[in-house]
């Protein structure tokens, strides 16, 4: 057998392989277009295998098969490179020009190796394969502009996509087929950038897809479907499908990690299987104006323990919209919001955390359990003839008058910033727990209606001037700016008085400290504190701050008397001002 000099293998007077080998050395420059840089002294023709071992630019022409060695780069021209046998890139695949012109890749079997490609900025690198057969890796560089590797014709890739820094765009009619992962990833950017867009009527299907990276996902131009077999992670990013369905099939997982910006999706479609959703920290899922369906009734949508779904469905036909054929499971924690900023119908299922929120009437459709109930916004509840109960905790938000219901554990109303939004009893409350934060709601927070509450723990954070007295457990005062607070009532505090505001100086009506409450200070590194001036007597006091343990300093208005313990570490410094401050037996404490 004689190997001639030209690449033929001969074996007696038969030629096996009438490929020419013709390597690019860069004899002279880096030029494509350069004979002299060629081995066979010719530029490739269609016959050749084009084996480039130094770097090359300009790359134009037809060849049947391309090579491109490991740490060698090969530029491409704004025109057609055409392998009519494959191609495998072991270095680098540079589109070097942003023109704004595409440049072609044609021929591609299914010996294909895409390697590492970078896209210059407007740069367009259209790829048309038929199969590729290993991972398609690709580096899309510069997050400034629009760069686009386009793939089109693809059948499948049997590895995986990733390293994607830009954009991908699929421009044929059929399905990206991914065997394995599909990562996008990006350093940055906005706009069109880290992403893979399908085009009209393009489908795609992988095992695993991850977006890992700002501004990372995929783009549907319209008619397209995005099937997962395995995990869609959002790890790091925004941009997945809002116009097309997501279709979840064997045993999906829906995750969103870390500080995910909460992804929005219009259509989650579940096949048949079970798909949950796994969220990290205060991250929420979003389903954007159409719905989450099932193909049959053993289809579920699982929303785990402590995340949260927002549901935007349409108007007042959303419930429809929410597994018509398929089970939506709330598992214990979970949240299921109603925000669309107008009217919605709610699905009778039952609900850990039901939230009515932004704006709208949300409308019951049927009998419909809770176990805790939230409001915000101005949104509102019309029970439309139907009950709504089982919740033990009721958290209103709200910035609208509502009526306080007597029927839970745990009552919470935060009126930050809600002027005069009155929240009116109706009958005398007995709950666990009453935590209350009106800080800068004005004068009224809650309507007592001649009514009472009783709670074992009433947590107050107050900033206004008038307050309605009773025993109170614990209570924190904080955010003053007027510096008196006059209770028309007098207040007696059993557990904790938790001093967050340095401008507190007087109360007005009367507070007593039970045996075995507590004074202590919130935090106030370099702040100044008082012991308000209206609470002579103390059970105990702890200047050991509950948050960060710096110096600050305390000052007395009055002469105050502490019957219990008294702790201050030494980085507090204690201002006598000029009264005392002793025990019961007159012993002086500073």
């Amino acid at each position: 057998m004689i190997v001639t000099s030209s690449g033929r293998i001969i074996a007696g007077s038969r030629i096996i392989i009438n490929d020419t080998v013709n390597e690019f050395l860069g004899t002279v420059n880096n030029l494509w277009s350069n004979p002299a840089n060629w081995s066979l002294g010719v530029i490739p023709a269609a016959n050749h295998i084009a084996i480039i071992k130094a770097n090359c630019i300009n790359a134009n022409g037809t060849v049947r098969n391309l090579r491109v060695d490991p740490n060698v780069t090969l530029g491409l021209l704004s025109s057609s490179l055409f392998t009519t046998n494959g191609l495998s890139n072991s270095g680098t695949i540079v589109r070097s020009t942003g023109d704004g012109n595409a440049t072609v890749i044609n021929g591609i079997t299914n010996t294909t190796d895409l390697g590492l490609i970078n896209i210059a900025t407007n740069g367009v690198l259209n790829i048309n394969p038929i199969e590729i057969l290993t991972d398609l890796t690709t580096q899309i560089n510069n997050s400034s502009s629009i760069n686009v590797l386009r793939l089109s014709g693809i059948i499948g890739i049997r590895g995986s996509i990733s390293n994607i820094t830009n954009s991908i765009q699929q421009t044929g009619s059929d399905t990206i087929n991914v065997l394995d992962n599909l990562t996008i990833n990006s350093i940055g950017g906005s706009g069109p950038l880290s992403t893979i867009r399908l085009l009209n009527g393009v489908k795609l299907e992988a095992n695993n897809i991850n977006h890992d990276g700002n501004g990372a996902g995929i783009l549907c131009d319209g008619n397209n479907e995005i099937i997962v077999k395995g995990n869609y992670t959002v790890s790091y990013g925004y941009q997945i499908p809002v116009t097309v369905p997501v279709i979840f099939r064997a045993n999906s997982t829906f995750r969103i990690n870390n500080n995910a910006v909460p992804p929005y999706v219009h259509n989650i479609v579940v096949d048949n299987v079970v798909v949950t959703t796994i969220h990290a920290g205060s991250n929420f899922f979003t389903l954007y104006n159409t719905k989450l369906s099932g193909t049959t009734s053993s289809s579920e949508f699982v929303l785990q323990n402590g995340h949260t779904l927002h549901f935007l469905g349409n108007t007042n036909s959303s419930v429809e919209d929410l597994m018509s054929t398929g089970i939506l499971t709330l598992q214990s924690g979970s949240t299921l919001n109603y925000i669309l900023g107008g009217n919605q119908y709610i699905k009778p299922i039952s609900y850990r955390q039901l939230g009515i929120m932004t704006s709208g009437v949300k409308y019951l459709k049927a009998n419909t359990t809770c176990e805790h109930l939230y409001f915000s916004g101005t949104a509102t509840l019309d029970l439309n003839g139907f009950t709504l109960t089982g919740y033990t905790k009721y958290t209103d938000e709200g910035n609208v008058p509502r009526t306080v219901p007597n029927d839970a554990s745990i009552l919470e109303y935060n009126l930050t910033g809600q002027h005069g939004q009155a929240k009116t009893l109706t009958g005398n409350i007995t709950c666990n727990i009453m935590n209350v934060n009106a800080a800068g709601a004005g004068s009224t927070y809650i309507n007592y209606n001649g009514f009472t509450i009783t709670a074992s723990i009433f947590n107050d954070m107050f900033n206004m001037s008038t307050h309605v007295g009773g025993v109170r457990d614990n209570m924190h005062w904080t955010n003053f700016g007027l510096g008196t607070i006059t209770l028309a009532s007098p207040i007696t505090i059993r557990g904790i008085l938790r001093m967050s505001s340095p401008q507190l100086s007087s109360l007005v009506g009367g507070c007593t400290m039970a045996d075995g409450s507590t004074f202590k200070t919130n935090n106030g590194a370099g702040s100044t504190y008082y012991f308000p001036m209206g609470i002579s007597s103390y059970s105990n006091v702890d200047l050991v701050p509950f948050t960060n343990q710096n110096a600050y300093t305390v000052i007395l208005r009055q002469n105050i008397v502490v019957r219990g313990t008294y702790t201050r570490p030494t980085y507090v410094i204690f201002n006598k001002n000029g009264f005392t401050i002793k025990d019961s037996l007159g012993n002086d404490l500073e």
